[in-house]
């Protein structure tokens, strides 16, 4: 999910990523951060590689780590609200998505369900976290967000979020530990020099969800030569689509009413044989 080897792009001796810094959760007390929900959850799950199974042989680690990521955000009081998009996947993107699940399925991971989508906006709303489905890309409008508001970032690993002009924060795990990379798009400008434009055009040249990488060009050599690219009438449309306004009225679907009820989510996840290990965490 993203622009191909965005962050490993090099500058002068430097990738990306080093323009960004590792922060804590504990730093960002007190802060407001969006978190890309499906990013997030899918990304968790395919690195465990593993499922928690009710007696009916129901999936349930998608709830598990959906839990652990808002008690994650409580504990040091930090203000979330989760994008999630429609689920309708856009037209460019088709290719990169059958091909994607041809791993997937390759490596045994099944994609979430329509069921299991709403087990995840049922955990926010009886814990009280706010949620927002959108008709676009997830990522394009917490990013957005991100930039309207007064945000930490985006908790995503999809750095859709960095040509968009957001600040993303990916979770890494560092001696062991829970981090985060934070950066943003005004860093790499700042250091580069390289202008919002310039950042886009070299998303679509190195390759993301909606277009295929320009062949010969890589992380090295990018930077380099850029400017002097041809792009493809797929990088052209790609293009528009990272610098198209989002009217937040026109693709909004869904805005959850939050009713918190820690008893009501309690006895729905006894119900699906959670233990009480889990249970003491609530």
């Amino acid at each position: 999910m993203g622009i191909k080897d965005f962050l490993k792009i090099e500058y002068e001796n430097k990738e990306f990523a080093d323009f960004g810094i590792i922060t804590t959760y504990s730093e960002l007390e007190g802060r407001s951060v969006i978190v890309d929900a499906l990013n997030i959850i899918y990304r968790s799950m395919f690195v465990s590689k593993g499922n928690l199974l009710t007696s009916e042989l129901k999936r349930t680690h998608h709830i598990l780590i959906t839990l652990n990521q808002i008690l994650r955000f409580e504990k040091y009081n930090i203000y979330s609200h989760w994008v999630f998009d429609s689920g309708k996947v856009h037209d460019m993107k088709l290719k990169c998505v059958e091909k994607r699940r041809q791993s997937q399925k390759q490596q045994n991971l099944d994609p979430l369900t329509k069921e299991e989508i709403n087990d995840i906006k049922k955990v926010l709303k009886l814990l009280g976290v706010s949620f927002t489905t959108v008709s676009v890309e997830a990522e394009f409008f917490a990013a957005d967000i991100c930039s309207a508001g007064n945000m930490a970032g985006v908790i995503s690993s999809d750095t859709d979020i960095l040509a968009r002009g957001g600040t993303i924060l990916i979770p890494k795990s560092i001696d062991g530990k829970s981090k985060l990379l934070k950066i943003s798009t005004e860093d790499i400008m700042r250091e580069t020099k390289l202008t919002k434009i310039d950042i886009q055009n070299i998303a679509v040249i190195m390759g993301c969800d909606f277009c295929e990488k320009t062949p010969r060009i890589g992380k090295k050599s990018v930077i380099k030569k850029f400017k002097k690219i041809v792009l493809t009438e797929q990088q052209e449309r790609a293009l528009d689509l990272f610098s198209e306004k989002i009217i937040p009225k026109d693709v909004i679907i869904e805005c959850s009413e939050t009713e918190r009820d820690v008893e009501k989510l309690k006895d729905w996840l006894i119900s699906l044989n959670f233990g009480e290990q889990t249970l003491k965490k609530l």
